[in-house]
């Protein structure tokens, strides 16, 4: 029996391996929801044809959307693997497996293409030719590393504006007067030798800790023949102190190892990935995945994703890959990722001895964060389950609301008039569909609500998100809530809309006489409120921005001989207010086309409330 109209006939799939896509057409368009592989298509697509009471929620929503599905044979697993890949980067499914690092780790940063090169903590890796360190789960620790680090090797590891400064000042700051610096900023060494020392630093965390060792050993027996004993003095602490960072970090007796190693752990919930790095026998740092299982994967299948997303395509990574947690066969995995990456990776499974206890140690870092998160999703997995059901069963929604969007309007008697709109999927927040609007129509919130409507419509039409939008929340009252129903009836949807105004958290239909009042300890309420408040916060943050920018554009117009070009030239340089109040006539005179007589100008009308308060103080002083 057929469940679907386009499911094919189970004779009509063969029993070969191959790739398969579960495709939603809509008029001229067509979304890939899902790529899957499987060595019998037949058997793995009749699993999906069962009683959707038997499949995960997500797995059935999917087949909901889906009207078709097709697939393409070939010879080999390894050739399934590449083609799944491949098409999962072209198309990126939304139904497909994703690993979400379950925090921002900090990386210890080095920024070898300055000019002087500066060595720092940071969470984004995206400054060009920066050599990255890491991921070290504490931050404590990148503090701690970078602290003895200075203690060998003083190189620069303050800001720009930090280092800007004393440059102009020609004295170093208090990390150069404690030696954990060189101080390149004044003449205590030039920029070349600043250099060598920092790309001494880059060796030793490339693991030549051997080579350093030899050399300060050997510089310090020197400089003790010389009888130069205050530096003999100095070698011998920075011997220790590379001492000290190695023994902290020493994890295998097989010094010359370098691998990352990779352990997995699933509950019926939730699947964890550890990925610990050793580079010359010490860890260096580990990251943990939460993967989004979307269908019923074996763990072999996850990892074989996750390790083709990470390294098919990535620089700078090593070549052997020790994986735990599996009895799989690799070979065919280990041919899809080389064949991918045009690279020679070598995939192993630690069977004994030294690489067995670290792959162990994965397994335990993945149980470990499984079970912390297991513990904390089943509590919220069951308050969020909760929320979106009864928030179903009050508004006679069809279904609970899997993805609820919620939009708001912000602006100050009128002006700088602005909207954001808010997304939650499964009771959380998904960030990366946050929008924010700046509003051109003017009038009141009613305005502002059907302008931002009006202009999400296509998107609406659209139904390329993850799940169908179940519900519209306006932040206000039932007009507010009306006016947003009306632009979407006009075009043709129905989309479920209420209000959910302030003053009491009544939850409003559009146009409606009385409200939905929730009790007060009800989780749907809960979360309505957090879902509102979350979209106040950007709208209110956006408003500010806005109103910040034009406060300033109207401060420099008022400057007689600062045109659009300068102006946009101050804003360049020095950001906003702030920025432009906390510069000196020096500063301002380095702009392009901005000498000091005009620099002078600028400095006295940015600063003329300064003068007025200082009056005033005196005034008061001298009553």
């Amino acid at each position: 029996m057929k469940r679907y109209p386009w499911q094919p006939t189970s004779t009509a799939i063969p029993a070969s391996p191959g790739v398969y896509r579960f495709i939603a057409n809509q008029e001229d368009k067509e979304q890939i929801l899902y790529v899957g592989k499987a060595k019998n298509l037949r058997s793995r697509l009749n699993s999906y044809f069962q009683d959707p009471i038997n499949l995960d929620p997500r797995t059935a929503a999917m087949l909901g959307q889906a009207n078709t599905v097709i697939w393409t044979l070939v010879n080999t697993e390894a050739e399934a693997l590449q083609l799944e890949h491949s098409l999962i980067n072209e198309f990126k499914p939304k139904y497909n497996i994703r690993f979400r690092d379950d925090k921002s780790y900090p990386f210890l940063c080095i920024t070898l293409k300055d000019e002087v090169p500066r060595i720092f903590s940071t969470r984004r890796k995206s400054i060009p030719g920066a050599r990255y360190f890491g991921p070290y789960p504490n931050p404590s620790d990148i503090r701690n590393a970078i602290d003895s680090l200075l203690k060998v090797y003083p190189v620069r590891s303050c800001s720009v504006g930090v280092f800007n400064s004393h440059k102009k000042q020609g004295r170093a700051c208090l990390l150069g007067h404690i030696e954990k610096c060189s101080a390149p900023c004044t003449e205590n060494i030039d920029e070349v030798s600043h250099k060598q020392v920092m790309n001494e630093l880059v060796q030793f965390l490339d693991g030549g800790h051997g080579v350093v060792l030899e050399k300060l050993e050997f510089k310090m027996k020197q400089a003790s023949a010389d009888q130069r004993f205050e530096d003999a003095g100095k070698l011998r602490d920075q011997i220790q102190a590379v001492e000290s960072i190695l023994k902290k970090s020493a994890v295998s007796i097989e010094r010359d190892l370098t691998a990352d190693f990779i352990g997995i752990a699933s509950s019926e919930l939730n699947t964890v990935i550890s990925l610990l790095h050793i580079r010359n026998g010490r860890v260096t740092g580990e990251q943990r995945f939460l993967a989004d299982v979307y269908s019923q994967l074996s763990n072999f299948e996850i990892v074989a994703e996750f390790i083709l997303s990470r390294y098919a395509l990535a620089t700078d990574l090593v070549k052997q890959i020790y994986i735990a947690g599996i009895s799989d066969d690799l070979s065919e995995l280990n041919n899809a990722l080389n064949s991918l990456s045009g690279k020679n990776f070598s995939l192993h499974l630690p069977m004994r001895g030294e690489k067995a206890r670290i792959a162990a140690l994965t397994i335990d870092n993945a149980k470990s964060a499984l079970e912390t998160q297991s513990k904390s999703v089943l509590a919220d997995l069951n308050s969020r389950s909760i929320a979106l059901q009864n928030l179903a069963d009050v508004l006679n929604l069809p279904a609970p609301p899997l993805r609820i969007e919620c939009v708001d309007v912000s602006h100050l008697q009128g002006t700088n008039r602005v909207a954001a709109v808010v997304v939650f999927e499964d009771a959380l927040p998904a960030r990366s569909e946050y929008r924010s609007y700046v509003l051109q129509t003017p009038g009141d919130d009613l305005a502002g609500v059907r302008e931002v409507i009006s202009r999400k419509v296509e998107k609406f039409k659209e139904s390329s998100t993850r799940y169908p939008i179940g519900l519209l929340v306006i932040d206000g009252g039932p007009w507010q809530a009306q006016a947003a129903a009306e632009v979407l009836a006009a075009n043709g949807l129905q989309i479920p809309t209420i209000g959910l105004a302030k003053r009491l958290e009544e939850v409003w239909l559009p146009a409606a006489k009385s409200p939905i009042v929730l009790p007060r300890d009800s989780s749907s309420l809960y979360l309505l409120q957090q879902i509102r408040d979350e979209t106040h916060r950007r709208a209110i943050r956006h408003h500010r921005l806005k109103r910040s920018k034009a406060a300033v554009h109207s401060l420099l117009d008022e400057i007689e001989g600062v045109g659009p070009q300068k102006r946009k030239l101050l804003l360049a340089k020095f950001g906003g207010a702030k920025g432009l109040r906390a510069a000196s006539i020096d500063d301002l005179a380095e702009i392009a086309g901005i000498g000091p007589k005009l620099a002078t100008k600028i400095f006295a009308d940015l600063h003329a409330d300064d003068s007025i308060l200082a009056e005033s103080s005196d005034m008061r002083t001298d009553r």
